[in-house]
C-alpha cells in the first residue's frame, strides 16, 4: 500500500527531475539517439509512476498539475525532434499565407514553380516533408494555425513552430483544467487528473512534437463535460 506523504523533498526532486528530462529530451536529443531516449524516457515514466501511485494530499496534487503545465511550457523554443510532421504544416500554412488554396497543391508538382519561390517553399522545405506526393489531409481549423503561423513568420520555422505551438499548449491547459470538473462529476479521485497531466508521452507528442490530437482531446472533453 502506498504510504500518504507532505510535501517533501521526493516529490520535488521527482518533478525537477522530470523537468531536466524534458528540457533534455527537447534541446539536446536527436530522434537517432536511442540510448539517450531510452534513458530519458525510462527516467520520466519512473518518476511518473510513483508519483501516479503515490497517495497525495489535494495540495500535492495541485503543485502536480503547476509543474504539468509547467513541462509543456518548457518545450515552447524546441523544434521538434521525433516528428518531422511540422514541415507539412509549415508549407501549408505559407501556402494560405500568399493566397494559395493547400487542398489543391501537391508539393511534388509545385516546388518548382514561380510561386513557391514567392512563397518562401524553397527545396529545403520540400526535402524536410514526409509527404511531398500527397495533398494535404489538415482540416480547415488547422488550416488556420497554419496559416496565422505562415502570415507572422514567413520564414522562420522556429517562429512558426512556436505559433502554432502555443495553441496545443492552450488545448493542454484547458484539457487539464476541464478533467478535475469530469472527474468531481463521475465521482472518481480527484488524483487521476495527473494520469494524463503528468504523462510524459502525451506531453513530448503534443506540445513538444506539435500533434493537433491535442485539439481533438480538448473538445472530446469538452463534449464529455457538457
Amino acid at each position: 500500500m502506498s504510504k500518504k506523504f507532505t510535501p517533501n523533498i521526493a516529490f520535488y526532486f521527482i518533478l525537477s527531475l522530470s523537468l531536466i528530462g524534458y528540457v533534455l529530451l527537447g534541446y539536446f536529443t536527436e530522434r537517432t539517439n536511442f540510448i539517450q531516449l531510452i534513458i530519458l524516457f525510462g527516467l520520466m515514466f519512473g518518476g511518473y509512476v510513483y508519483l501516479v501511485s503515490a497517495n497525495l494530499t489535494e495540495s500535492l496534487i495541485k503543485q502536480g498539475i503547476l509543474f504539468s503545465i509547467l513541462f509543456r511550457l518548457s518545450l515552447l523554443f524546441m523544434l521538434p525532434n521525433l516528428s518531422d510532421d511540422y514541415f507539412r504544416f509549415i508549407w501549408d500554412g505559407r501556402l494560405s499565407a500568399h493566397g494559395i488554396n493547400p487542398f489543391v497543391v501537391m508539393p511534388s508538382s509545385f516546388i518548382d514553380s514561380d510561386q513557391a519561390i514567392s512563397a518562401g517553399l524553397n527545396r529545403e522545405l520540400f526535402s524536410s516533408m514526409n509527404s511531398q506526393g500527397y495533398y494535404t489531409i489538415y482540416p480547415p481549423v488547422l488550416q488556420f494555425i497554419f496559416w496565422l503561423s505562415g502570415k507572422l513568420f514567413s520564414s522562420n520555422i522556429l517562429g512558426s513552430v512556436i505559433v502554432m505551438r502555443l495553441f496545443i499548449i492552450a488545448a493542454e491547459i484547458g484539457s487539464i483544467f476541464l478533467l478535475p470538473l469530469i472527474l468531481k462529476k463521475l465521482e472518481l479521485p480527484s488524483k487521476n487528473i495527473l494520469l494524463y497531466a503528468l504523462n510524459p508521452l502525451v506531453v513530448i507528442e503534443l506540445s513538444g512534437n506539435i500533434h493537433f490530437e491535442a485539439l481533438m482531446v480538448f473538445f472530446m472533453l469538452l463534449s464529455v463535460y457538457f
